[in-house]
Parts: structure tokens; C-alpha cells; sequence
């Protein structure tokens, strides 16, 4: 994905309420400036609206609940402004967008691009975000952003928790069927799927990417005992994270960050592969939301 936005910048000072929403849990705090601190950081569930649109709604309307008690504020005097995993489909966006009534303002944003303006503080540079999904970000010096994969689990998130959980799912049914011998990775990974065909394959129907981006632990324990098939699975996670990084096409002037459980997990397996090292960047997206909120960054989609 080479999505380029131009680059256009908020003008509102009304309070914002700022979310970082992600595919396992969600936060949001009350920015009343840029430069302010949001102090109390409200937590929710998962927050994805392509994986469950009713969920991540849900997720936020918590949030607010949380915040409105704490602050006092009101509904109509507050902009919403939204980090989260996603966003990317237009249909999905409008549909997430219009769910919240009653707010000042709406602006949808994507949780790897806030976190890329919270890392660069709105400045040149690329950023990788790896949990549940992955997505890679690049800030260009004219403002303009471009993003890398973020294609969801089924055939994008290269590298992600969903990426390495599946990996370890198919050695699993592999061993299962007996084409390979059985080792420890699928016998911790077979009992949580079901007993019998029928168990397994209701399994499969019913899951989400949170669902198996859980199977990625199997594999992070087991390479740190030693299991070699184990650690090849994270080693190639790491290299398809390295080649998003590639893919930014960031100038070598311009810094590297990279966010995220995986990313974090993978940081020396990442790193160890390139010459410009990627610095590990934590809770940072709610400065991102805050940045684009007051216009000291450009917004994402300018027409959403």
C-alpha cells in the first residue's frame, strides 16, 4: 500500500479527546493543547473496526465514559479524534466515523500513523508499528505521508503476532496430519484448537486476528528454549520487518523507530540485519493524536 496524503492541517483548539485504539485493548485522554498533558489515560478492549466494528464503538464509547466522568466534559464541546487499527477501508472508516454522534468533530486517523507523529514529533522519519498487525509509515520533510502493508491478516501483516501465530497454526495442522513428526510447538499449540476435525475446524470460523496473533507466545517460548523451527519462524518475521523498513524508501538522514509487542520482542532479530538501527518507541501515539489535533502535524486522510 503507497497511500500519499497531502498535506493538510487541523485549525480547532477545542478540547480533543485523543485514542489510541488497537486490535488487544485501546486508550484516550482529554487534550485541551498540544503541549498539554492528558493526564488520566482511560483503558478499554480491543479497538479494530475491520476486525469488529460493534467492538471498537464499544471500545471508545467506554473510553469517553471514563473521561467525561473524570474531566467533566461534554459530548458537544469535544472533538474526537481516532488512532486506531483498521481504518484503511473507506467503508469501514465512514461507517466507524459515523457512529459517534454528538461530538464536536470526527477525524479518523490510522494507529501506526499516530504513532509515527508521536515518535518524530510530526518530523521526517519512518516507523514501523508490529502487534496484532503491522503497518510501516513514512513522514516525508514536505509533510506528505505514505504507508506499507497494513493489509490485514490473510494475506498482509508480514511479521505481525497474527504473521508468527500463523505460522505456528499451520506447522501445528501439519503435524497433525501427519506429514511431519510431532515436536513441542505443536503439541502446545493442537489443545487450544479442540479434540476432534469438528472443534478445530469451528475454530478457524470463528476466529479474529487477535485470536491467533495469541499463538505468537508458542512461538516466542519455544525459540527461547532452544527450538530451532521455532526461532526460524521469528528470524523470518524479522526479516519480512526489516524489508517494511526498506520499503519506506526513508532518506539516511531521516530516524527509524519502531513500536509495537512484536517490534519490541524482534528488536534485536530486526536490527541485527541493517545498518541504520531502528530506535524502540513506547506509548507515544496519544502525543501523535494530540500533535494532529492541534495542528502541529498534517492530517492522514484530508477528506475523511
Amino acid at each position: 500500500m503507497s497511500r500519499v496524503a497531502p498535506a493538510v492541517f487541523v485549525d480547532d483548539a477545542s478540547p480533543a479527546m485523543c485514542v489510541e485504539g488497537g486490535g488487544t485493548h485501546s486508550r484516550a485522554a482529554l487534550h485541551t493543547a498540544v503541549d498539554a498533558d492528558g493526564g488520566f489515560v482511560a483503558d478499554a478492549g480491543r479497538c479494530n473496526p475491520t476486525t469488529n466494528l460493534e467492538a471498537a464503538r464499544e471500545s471508545v464509547e467506554a473510553l469517553w465514559e471514563q473521561l467525561a466522568a473524570k474531566h467533566g466534559c461534554a459530548r458537544a464541546e469535544t472533538r474526537l479524534v481516532l488512532g486506531c487499527a483498521g481504518l484503511v477501508p473507506e467503508d469501514v472508516r465512514a461507517a466507524f466515523v459515523g457512529g459517534f454522534k454528538g461530538f464536536r468533530s470526527v477525524t479518523p486517523l490510522s494507529d501506526g500513523y499516530v504513532a509515527l507523529v508521536g515518535a518524530g514529533g510530526g518530523q521526517a522519519c519512518g516507523m514501523i508499528v508490529a502487534g496484532t498487525g503491522c503497518a510501516g509509515h513514512r513522514m516525508r520533510p514536505d509533510g506528505t505521508s505514505l504507508q506499507r502493508d497494513g493489509w490485514g491478516w490473510i494475506a498482509g501483516d508480514r511479521g505481525s503476532g497474527a504473521w508468527i501465530g500463523l505460522q505456528a497454526l499451520r506447522h501445528a495442522l501439519t503435524v497433525r496430519d501427519g506429514l511431519l513428526p510431532e515436536d513441542e510447538l505443536a503439541r502446545v499449540v493442537l489443545p487450544e484448537l479442540g479434540a476432534d476435525n469438528a472443534a478445530i475446524a469451528g475454530w478457524f470460523q470463528d476466529c479474529e486476528p487477535v485470536d491467533v496473533a495469541r499463538f505468537a507466545r508458542h512461538v516466542f517460548d519455544r525459540a527461547a528454549a532452544g527450538d530451532e523451527l521455532a526461532e526460524d519462524i521469528l528470524q523470518r518475521a524479522a526479516g519480512h520487518l526489516r524489508d517494511l523498513f526498506r520499503s519506506l524508501g526513508c532518506a539516511p538522514d531521516e530516524p527509524l523507530y519502531m513500536a509495537g509487542s512484536i517490534a519490541t520482542a524482534l528488536a534485536e532479530r530486526i536490527g541485527a540485519g541493517m545498518e541504520t538501527k531502528p530506535q524502540a518507541v513506547k506509548g507515544k501515539a496519544l502525543e501523535g493524536c494530540a500533535l494532529v489535533a492541534f495542528g502541529k502535524a498534517p492530517l492522514e486522510w484530508p477528506a475523511a
